[in-house]
C-alpha cells in the first residue's frame, strides 16, 4: 500500500461502530511499495518506474554513457511509503579509462587514445624498442581520467649507430693445399726432456 510499512491502512468494522465485547476487528497494515531497480537504465526509464516515488537526481562523474543511473537510494528491497523521496545519480559520461598502448606502434597508439577522446603528448626518446614504438605512458594503463585528457606518449628513436655492437668482419678461411718445403729439409721437432 502508499503507506509506510507497518501502518494500519484499514479497519474492519470501521471506526464508531458499536460490536460485542471479545469481538475480531480486521486491520490491513501496509507494507509498503517495493522500490524498483532502476540503476543501469536512462533517466525516462527510472522516471517512470519511480512514478509513485519522489525522485531527486543528481549528475556524478562516471565513465558509464551519459545520462545512465548508476546508483540510487534507497536499493531494493527496500520497501516505502509512497512519495518517498528516491535519490538518483546519473553519469556525467566525463570520465573514461586509458588504454595500454606500451609497445604499440605510434599511429596504433593514437587511434586509441582518439576513440576514448583522449588526446596525444608524443616525446622521442633513444631506446632499446624499434624506432616509432611507444617505450611508455603516462597515465598508465586503466587509469580513470576525465575525458578529453592528455596522455604522454615516449616513442623510441631506436639507439644510435654508435651504440650499437657490431662485430668485427671474420675473415674468410681458405682451403689452400700444403706445400712441401723446397730445401729439401722437414720440420724440425726438439725434445728438451721436460715432456712429450
Amino acid at each position: 500500500g502508499d503507506l509506510a510499512p507497518g501502518l494500519v491502512a484499514t479497519q474492519e468494522p470501521a471506526a464508531g461502530t458499536e460490536v460485542s465485547r471479545g469481538s475480531t476487528v480486521r486491520l490491513a497494515v501496509s507494507s509498503g511499495l517495493p522500490v524498483p531497480d532502476v540503476v543501469g537504465r536512462q533517466m525516462a526509464d527510472a522516471t517512470t518506474l519511480l512514478g509513485r516515488f519522489e525522485v531527486q537526481q543528481f549528475t556524478v562523474p562516471s565513465r558509464e554513457p551519459e545520462g545512465q543511473v548508476i546508483d540510487q537510494q534507497p536499493r531494493p528491497p527496500a520497501r516505502v511509503a509512497a512519495g518517498t523521496v528516491v535519490r538518483v545519480d546519473l553519469s556525467d559520461g566525463s570520465r573514461v579509462l586509458v588504454p595500454p598502448v606500451e609497445g604499440a606502434a605510434l599511429a596504433s597508439a593514437r587511434s586509441a587514445l582518439e576513440e576514448v577522446d583522449l588526446q596525444a603528448e608524443v616525446v622521442e626518446q633513444e631506446g632499446e624498442l624499434a624506432p616509432g614504438l611507444v617505450a611508455t605512458q603516462d597515465p598508465a594503463a586503466d587509469t580513470d581520467v576525465p575525458r578529453g585528457s592528455t596522455v604522454r606518449l615516449v616513442v623510441s628513436t631506436g639507439l644510435p649507430v654508435s651504440d650499437v655492437v657490431v662485430s668485427p668482419p671474420v675473415p674468410p678461411v681458405v682451403d689452400a693445399p700444403i706445400e712441401p718445403p723446397t730445401d729439401g729439409g722437414g720440420p724440425v721437432i726438439r725434445d728438451e726432456g721436460e715432456g712429450p
